[in-house]
């Protein structure tokens, strides 16, 4: 099974949780109206979905169309009128007007470039806002708040839940892998995690699924601090929105910034 196939399925642990999409409604809609043009940077069917449904104007951009066309299913609002798809590179589309946009929203779309890509793409979000545009996303942070041991031992006592600890353990610095030029190899990682399961012997359903998960892509990932100093130098002030009900939200956290 591919990864387009897994999300199309939503059973990728890369899925935002029902509180972090009843958080991302509950952001958007204080900030957009009917008919305001959003723009999504990636395949994340939810985020269209909560964009259509509050009367928006969607139009996503992803360089993956068959992850797109995968996740056309998941997208609960049928509006061909109001939902626009491209293939296009995030760094450079062209093809998009200037200061159209009321919202830009991603789900860890900035993890999936490298760290100097980030930071240009951030640097350019701006020219397609409107004054007051939002940029709204899921980010992930690189943390060592909990010990590996003990992040499997609330799993194993079901104080979280496996997806929680598949996350927690992709973002924990003490994760045995490589790190180049800020990212890490998501083959690695998930053969990390798995090796971590097996030492734990956690066995079964769980390193299957993990196996089907992997992917020849990098992650960008770097410590909070780090990536809160971009936000401050780029944008001057930003928001870090916590979901309490999802474990691995304080170092997976929703960001919100306001274009000024």
């Amino acid at each position: 099974m591919s990864r387009s196939d897994l999300y199309a399925k939503k059973v990728h642990f890369g899925l935002p949780e029902q509180g972090e999409l009843d958080q991302i409604r509950r952001v958007l809609e204080r900030n957009v109206k009917k008919g305001d043009h959003v723009l999504v940077l990636g395949a994340t069917a939810e985020l269209r979905s909560i964009a259509l449904e509050l009367g928006c104007n969607v139009v996503s951009v992803d360089i993956s169309l068959d992850m797109i066309q995968k996740r056309e299913g998941n997208v609960t609002v049928k509006d061909h009128t109001k939902d626009v798809v491209a293939r296009g590179n995030w760094l450079d589309m062209w093809f998009l007007g200037k200061h159209q946009f009321s919202a830009v929203l991603a789900d860890a779309s900035f993890n999936n470039v490298s760290f100097d890509h980030m930071i240009l793409l951030m640097k350019k979000l701006p020219q397609l806002l409107r004054p007051e545009g939002i940029i709204l996303f899921r980010h992930l942070n690189l943390h060592n708040s909990i010990s590996i041991n003990e992040l499997v031992e609330l799993y194993q006592k079901k104080n979280i839940t496996a997806k929680e600890l598949v996350i927690s353990l992709h973002l924990h610095k003490g994760l045995p892998r490589q790190y180049s030029n800020k990212r890490v190899h998501m083959i690695e990682s998930f053969d990390a995690i798995i090796s971590v399961l097996k030492k734990h012997h956690i066995t079964g359903w769980l390193p299957k699924l993990l196996e089907a998960h992997k992917w020849d892509g990098y992650h960008m990932m770097v410590e909070e601090k780090e990536f809160h100093d971009v936000l401050n130098s780029l944008f001057g002030t930003f928001q870090k929105l916590v979901c309490k009900s999802v474990y691995y939200s304080s170092f997976n956290p929703l960001y919100l910034v306001i274009v000024r």
